[in-house]
């Protein structure tokens, strides 16, 4: 796998899980740094719980996602309660289109209380990470995981983030560069 596919794989499964429920959402809506982070950091665990029940047939019973997996990722959720606040406004940011065909739906998903969105959006994320791990992607998640899980939470979704609005800028082609989460560009000053 070469090194920038491997480099952008995990956030790239964050962007794609993410996105999941923006694609309806008008491509002019974008996120805040802040706000993706949020998302990064809410959806940490679940990324980690996905890789790890995805990738066991296809990896080593004493690599790293086996043995320390499930620690990783109680690690990570112990700050989704707080995380969950800015992962939500951002999912509702993102699905706030209340003119187009998903009207109805932006429409429910801001009326539900958080104890049916939390579940539904956890649902999404699971389903687009587990449908995005290919089979060769195991060996470089496990790696990248084992190379991230010294660094404190916060500098881990601090890290994906930042490379998550690196892939987001246009390349200078003007093709591609859009990560699915519209980070909005940061102010120069």
């Amino acid at each position: 796998m070469p090194f920038p596919r491997t480099a952008l794989l995990l956030s790239g499964l964050f962007a794609l899980a993410t996105s999941q429920t923006a694609q309806a959402a008008d491509t002019a809506t974008c996120l805040s740094q802040p706000e993706v982070e949020g998302i990064v950091a809410y959806a940490l665990p679940l990324l980690v719980d996905a890789a790890v029940k995805t990738c066991a047939p296809r990896l080593s019973p004493d690599g790293y996602l086996a043995t320390q997996g499930a620690s990783l990722v109680q690690r990570y959720a112990a700050r989704k309660a707080t995380t969950w606040p800015i992962a939500k406004a951002a999912l509702l940011k993102l699905t706030a289109d209340d003119t187009g065909k998903n009207a109805g739906n932006a429409a429910l998903m801001r009326a539900l209380p958080d104890s049916a969105l939390q579940p539904f959006a956890d649902v999404i994320v699971v389903q687009a990470i587990t449908k995005a791990i290919k089979a060769d992607d195991c060996a470089p998640i496990e790696r990248i995981t084992g190379l991230l899980a010294p660094l404190p939470p916060e500098n881990t979704s601090a890290l994906v983030t930042t490379i998550i609005a690196l892939a987001d800028k246009p390349k200078p082609d003007g093709k591609g560069g859009k990560s699915g989460l519209h980070v909005c560009p940061v102010a120069k000053g």
